[in-house]
């Protein structure tokens, strides 16, 4: 169930909208591993991944309530179904070269990756009278996103306490967006396309990001540093079809890197370290087409987002008492170019787009603990608080805006076993409201309850477990605000899960690898 209300300081509209809202779905995934020595120095590695997800969500009788100060009092019921199918597929093969010298290495990795999207909705708006259907709205978003990979890297020691590393990246992206709204009069009417281009229409994005590094590691004693850097350069061609290709500029970007620990005399290590990252909008952030199931309240993507920035300031301390490790660390995270959710205000139409806001800086410390009791029982817990400053820099007074806050997240798990087959898990997690640049949205506590049972050959195991059942519903209050609007939203969500898990394994263990490097996943999006 929702309430949400909007006003207009322009022409004051109350909005106040209610539904009752249900999910349902499946996800599956499906992944295959194979492992080869070629001989002493060479290996190959493949893995192939298919997943497929089928969701279908419903509003039902969203009742909605307008009050204006100069139109009359108007009410409509609707109801809405919404669709979300996919299928994906990832294939990766590495090649690994070891030499004669000790920690000399050479490692190649090609992915492909392809995605195939289907979203879409129908809203039926429904007479107040005779209950009947007057008109459907449908709107089909059929998607493709295919991506390839080449990597390739190689480790070099230079002396017997000096290891040098340097690599390439290359990312090649196609992402297609084909949408279209069609109009149904009445209830055994037929669909009509509307022909109009924000509507519908084919939306083209390719992404080219070729990126190289080099990072050198010296370990002196109690002493480690690794620093390095990476370059990184972004080619873009968007556009919708038919019309000209959409103006985004290629850019360049340096990500410089630096991290020191020093090992105590007392066993405890201390680190401080330093990286900037860059983050690309999403994919689904970018598509243009307009999600409007519900018409008060759509949600369109922004072609022309630019990518994020953020420097990352850490300093942390590791150490022991008694049966506890603990992690002590703070933190600064800048952002430049934030990307952030922003609200504005079409008519009584709020309309929900992806900017690039401004700046944010989160400032922050966090604490790790875990006691390991016995062989049997133990517990981990975790708190991290931070105080986020969002800015949009906007130079028009009219719409600049500022938000602060607290932003608060706990963690609790443990686990006990009872016997050499049987064992029992909890975890429970806490995150306060989130802070954005026009207000606040609230979080639930979410908990869970396992037990599983290891069979006697070891290959396998089932388990049984609860989610979330101390309460059977709980409230997510959101608030925002602006010059536009003001917006308060409240969902009562009943999200109670039981799962059954089993897993087995066939054949025989292959043996444990090094781990493959990578450059940073950064140069994604």
């Amino acid at each position: 169930m929702n309430d949400q209300q909007t006003y207009s300081d322009l022409d004051t509209v109350l909005n106040i909208q209610r539904a009752t809202t249900r999910n349902h779905g499946t996800n599956s995934q499906y992944t295959f591993g194979w492992d080869y020595d070629i001989n002493k120095f060479n290996s190959l590695t493949a893995s192939l991944r298919y997943g497929k997800q089928d969701q279908m969500g419903y509003q039902d009788q969203l009742y909605t309530e307008r009050y204006s100060t100069i139109d009359p009092d108007a009410y409509s019921l609707k109801n809405i179904r919404t669709t979300n199918v996919s299928g994906n597929m990832d294939a990766s093969l590495t090649y690994t070269k070891s030499f004669v010298k000790k920690d000399r290495e050479f490692n190649f990795l090609g992915i492909f990756s392809q995605n195939n999207p289907n979203t879409g909705f129908i809203t039926d708006e429904i007479s107040l009278v005779d209950y009947s259907v007057l008109k459907s709205y449908k709107n089909v978003n059929k998607g493709h996103t295919q991506e390839v990979t080449l990597q390739a890297d190689f480790q070099e020691p230079i002396r017997a306490n000096q290891l040098i590393e340097f690599g390439a990246k290359d990312v090649m992206r196609t992402v297609s967006s084909q949408y279209q709204y069609f109009l149904s009069e009445g209830s055994t009417g037929e669909y009509e396309s509307l022909v109009d281009p924000q509507l519908s229409n084919n939306f083209n994005y390719d992404q080219n990001v070729t990126a190289g590094y080099v990072s050198y590691t010296l370990t002196a004693s109690a002493f480690t540093l690794k620093t390095g850097g990476r370059y990184e350069y972004t080619n873009i061609n968007a556009h919708y079809e038919g019309q000209p290709d959409i103006n985004i500029p290629s850019y360049g970007v340096l990500v410089p890197s630096l991290n020191v620990s020093r090992k105590l005399k007392n066993g405890n290590l201390i680190k401080a370290s330093y990286n900037r990252r860059i983050q690309r909008p999403s994919l689904r952030d970018l598509n243009p087409n307009i999600q409007g199931s519900n018409p008060l309240n759509i949600s369109v993507g922004n072609p022309n987002l630019k990518p994020e920035y953020t420097d990352n300031y850490g300093l942390a301390y590791s150490t022991s008492y008694k049966i506890a490790t603990i992690d002590l660390s703070t933190y600064v995270r800048y952002n430049t170019n934030d990307i952030q959710s922003a609200r504005n205000v079409r008519g009584d139409t709020i309309v929900s787009t992806v900017q690039n806001i401004g700046s944010e800086g989160n400032y922050g410390a966090s604490v790790f603990l875990n006691l390991p009791f016995s062989k049997k029982f133990s517990l981990s817990g975790s708190a991290d608080l931070y105080y986020r400053i969002l800015k949009n820099n906007s130079p028009d007074p009219f719409i600049n805006a500022t938000n602060q806050g607290l932003v608060q997240n706990y963690r609790l798990s443990g686990s006990y076993k009872f016997s050499r087959d049987w064992s029992f898990q909890f975890f429970s997690f806490f995150q306060g409201r989130n802070i954005n640049l026009q207000g606040y949205r609230t979080n639930p506590i979410s908990h869970s309850l396992a037990v599983k049972k290891d069979f006697t050959s070891r290959k396998g195991s089932i388990g049984l477990g609860i989610d979330n059942f101390v309460t059977p519903s709980y409230q997510v209050h959101s608030y925002l605000s602006s010059a536009y609007l003001d917006q308060t939203t409240t969902n009562t969500l009943y999200n109670f899960v039981a799962k059954v898990n089993f897993s087995y394994k066939i054949g025989k263990k292959a043996p444990e690898r090094k781990a493959k490097k990578s450059l940073e996943e950064d140069t994604g999006s």
